[in-house]
């Protein structure tokens, strides 16, 4: 880090080092050290030296939270520099990136034998971090490196850290791979279409054990994704998102300094976000969905906000988890407006084609809290549903087609067109829609008494209520559940 601001700081322009000066102007401890960094002359420039330039003299003891002191105050500095250059790629690299361009930068200079000490110690940094992305480059500069000063002696173990960096990079490339899969898969067929790619990520995190990177996507990405699952199969058991949520969250703090997916400058940033989304979605799981709905709430807020720069995390996954959440928690006006973000979202990146999606969550909203909002046009939605409905059967999405006609028939219920919802509700895919058997029975308990308006069984469907929700065990249920306890408060006396 030394190094690397002192290149920053002596090759900025005058202009620009005035720029940084008033920035730190209010500081007399990092105007001590940007000057000492200007100023410098000599190589190498060692920690210590720094440290009494800005601290003055210590005795051993003193010396030594200086010099932690030093640490934070160089960080500072660095931060500050970014801020204030003109160059805009520097507010996207990564600390790693910096010094590998720095690097590149003495090896342009010819300052080869600096270069070569430098490429070392980023090379074990960034195998101890796990950062493969940079490996293969870095590794590849170190042997040009020694090359370049005839010490072919040291080439030997380096060709075998270079193939090993090459290895881990393809076996990364394969985890981005199955990953981003996983996530197309999911949103269209459900969790249950995922489990041979969950299979692979686990062969590749068996296969190289000693990088806990490898281990961390599997586990992270399994319970991102099976929390929040969905279509056939989706009924992954609380204990096993548990058990992966554990794993994911012991490798994160042990190693706070491994990426998850992607590597980036903010990629700690990025990763809390994700910990934060993942654990409102065990909330959801656990059935807490107030607080689900509250922790999912403040994350869509800041995405949509972009505050802390946090709208790159903005996905179709977490505006239709932070939908349903609402749902659940019968926030039906948090809701809707979740709906519109979604809408926005989809317009925003032309994906004109999962519009019908959008019209699907805004009638499942509205008819599973049985709410007829204002402006709600049922001709565009239900024709919006078809299309949905044309789109899963072109895909061969039997589960996803059935869910949507099942929504189909509560929408054309919710806006009094009770023969065709009838009609609906009484085909055997429909029926066999239900995973329990016990709130399948309950369902059409309530629903035969709307459709004949025998509005006076509302304490025997409370009774049967009460004991069904003992019984559930899928998120298809809680949502049927809440469109029965919302509709016996409608509807029955």
């Amino acid at each position: 880090m030394n190094e690397l601001l002192l290149q920053k700081i002596k090759n900025l322009s005058e202009a620009d080092w005035q720029q940084l000066l008033g920035k730190i102007e209010q500081s007399l401890l990092l105007k001590k050290l940007a000057q000492k960094f200007r100023e410098w002359n000599s190589e190498p420039l060692k920690t210590k030296t720094l440290v009494l330039a800005v601290y003055g003299k210590q005795d051993m003891l003193h010396y030594t939270i200086a010099e932690n002191r030093f640490y934070k105050l160089r960080k500072k500095l660095y931060e500050i520099f970014l801020q204030s250059s003109k160059t805009q790629s520097s507010h996207k690299l990564a600390q790693e990136e910096m010094a590998k361009e720095f690097c590149k930068q003495l090896m342009d200079k010819g300052e080869i034998a600096q270069a070569a000490k430098a490429l070392e110690t980023l090379e074990q940094q960034c195998f101890s971090n796990n950062i493969f992305e940079l490996l293969p480059e870095i590794s590849d500069m170190r042997i040009q490196a020694a090359q370049a000063l005839n010490r072919f002696s040291e080439t030997k173990k380096m060709y075998s850290k270079f193939e090993e960096a090459t290895e881990l990079y393809i076996a990364l490339s394969k985890q981005k791979l199955l990953a981003r899969r996983i996530y197309e898969v999911n949103v269209q067929q459900g969790i249950g279409a995922t489990q041979s790619y969950f299979k692979q990520m686990d062969i590749i995190a068996r296969t190289h054990k000693n990088y806990p990177r490898f281990r961390l996507i599997y586990n992270f990405v399994a319970a991102y994704y099976k929390a929040g699952s969905g279509g056939k199969n989706s009924q992954i058991k609380s204990y096993a998102i548990a058990r992966h949520f554990a794993a994911a969250t012991k490798i994160m703090n042990s190693n706070p300094n491994i990426p998850i997916i992607s590597f980036s400058a903010d990629f700690q940033q990025k990763q809390q976000f994700k910990i934060k989304e993942l654990e409102a979605i065990f909330l959801f799981k656990q059935l807490r969905f107030k607080e689900a709905a509250a922790m999912l709430n403040e994350l869509l807020k800041s995405a949509v906000n972009n505050t802390h720069n946090n709208k790159k995390m903005l996905n179709e996954i977490l505006i239709t988890n932070t939908i349903h959440a609402n749902i659940l928690a019968q926030d039906s006006q948090t809701a809707f407006a979740t709906v519109q973000h979604y809408f926005s979202f989809l317009r925003d990146n032309n994906y004109a084609s999962r519009i019908p999606r959008a019209f699907c969550e805004l009638a499942n909203v509205a008819s599973t809290l049985h709410i007829l909002p204002k402006n709600f046009d049922a001709k565009s939605i239900l024709k919006n549903i078809n299309l949905f409905i044309d789109q899963c059967k072109k895909q061969q999405l039997k589960e996803l087609e059935t869910a949507a006609t099942f929504l189909k028939a509560q929408t054309l219920l919710l806006v009094e067109k009770k023969i065709e919802a009838r009609k609906i509700f009484e085909t055997d895919d429909v029926k066999a829609h239900f995973k329990n058997k016990e709130i399948q029975l309950l369902f059409y308990a309530a629903l035969y008494a709307i459709l004949n308006k025998n509005y006076t069984q509302k304490a025997a469907l409370i009774k049967q209520f009460k004991k069904a929700k003992y019984s559930f065990s899928s998120s298809e249920d809680t949502m049927v559940l809440t469109w029965i306890e919302c509709a016996i408060t409608k509807y029955f006396h």
